[in-house]
């Protein structure tokens, strides 16, 4: 069975440090997708430190998601520390079956569901090649890591075959649809076979919060709620969420940011390097022979970028901090060559 040292992720700047020396604080961490321009936290109530957290809390949490994401009122929102707690509890709370995980994606999905020895995972790189044994599937949206979307129709038509076919669902992780809403399945929610997961850790930056959420409809939300259990959120995180998920005008400035950011390097890789990637605005995917390279040399240089030991060839780069980080990672890949990169 596979452990959890096996899965790869972003970040781990202290096996960067270990491998090329130097302390964290000297490294530009660009592996994980993470917004380098996070919500400006607020100033913490004594309150949210010395209580523990309120169903009323919870509850202003969940309105604050309900507007921001556009849930409608038949779907129900289930708060929890982050949404990799929910990927990991939903293969205990759903009915055993065959599942099937669009991929490459994310590591920790197949993980999960193999942990029960009641789901029989299959691992597809289309949605054409889903099993018809399966019961459930898993889907992320945009993907992690080379951005691809799905059509809403197609989507939500696997869902009612899922469910009409086995009781099954389609579960949904929209980690990184905040910079693409129109691509969200959120204003779909609420009927039977379909879970949307969002996650505050990608657009908002803000990671070590551990806020995530489940869209869904009523019957799996209550099972999902008693299995997180009572005083799962901390209380300075969900009073901090609330006001993010709340501040529109931040939210709009930032996709701004982030779309201006991610344009102007997509503008410079085609007119200076002739390549076409994938992506989406919070990271670029480039799938050449020469990743390996160009990790290397960015290393040097301690900027940390997301390799893939399943693909030697792609590479991942987090949206750049600032315009020198930027320039030092230009001058990288201008320093290797790019010719045999193709559309991953």
């Amino acid at each position: 069975m596979t452990n959890c040292a096996d899965i790869e992720h972003g970040g781990a700047l202290t096996e960067a440090c270990a491998q090329y020396g130097g302390t964290p604080s000297e490294w530009v961490d660009l592996s994980t997708g993470i917004n380098p321009w996070p919500y400006p936290v607020p100033e913490v109530t004594q309150t949210a430190w010395h209580r523990l957290p309120e169903r009323p809390w919870l509850a202003e949490l969940a309105d604050a998601a309900r507007h921001c994401y556009g849930i409608p009122d038949a779907s129900k929102v289930v708060a929890a520390p982050g949404s990799q707690a929910i990927i990991q509890w939903l293969p205990f709370i759903l009915e055993a079956g065959d599942v099937a995980i669009v991929g490459p994606t994310y590591g920790e999905y197949a993980l999960a569901w193999r942990r029960t020895n009641c789901h029989p995972v299959s691992m597809v790189d289309s949605l054409d090649k889903i099993p018809k044994t399966a019961r459930h599937v898993v889907v992320c949206q945009p993907t992690n890591p080379d951005g691809r979307t799905y059509p809403r129709e197609v989507l939500l038509s696997l869902s009612e075959q899922l469910q009409t076919r086995a009781g099954g669902y389609l579960i949904v992780d929209e980690a990184f649809a905040d910079v693409d809403p129109q691509s969200s399945l959120v204003p779909d929610s609420g009927t039977a076979g379909l879970v949307v997961l969002r996650s505050m850790g990608k657009f908002f930056g803000l990671a070590g919060m551990r806020v995530g959420f489940a869209v869904t409809d009523g019957s799996l939300a209550a099972r999902l709620s008693a299995a997180i259990g009572p005083w799962a959120l901390a209380g300075p995180s969900i009073e901090v969420a609330t006001k993010a998920l709340r501040d529109v005008n931040w939210q709009r400035q930032t996709r701004e940011r982030l779309s201006t950011a991610n344009t102007d390097r997509l503008a410079w890789l085609r007119e200076e390097k002739g390549v076409v990637v994938s992506g989406t605005d919070l990271f670029t995917l480039l799938t050449t022979p020469n990743a390996p390279a160009i990790a290397e040399r960015l290393a040097m240089e301690r900027i940390w970028v997301r390799s893939f030991a399943a693909n030697p060839n792609a590479i991942r780069l987090g949206v750049s901090p600032d315009e020198a980080t930027e320039a030092v990672l230009r001058a990288a890949l201008l320093d290797v060559r790019l010719d045999a990169a193709t559309v991953s």
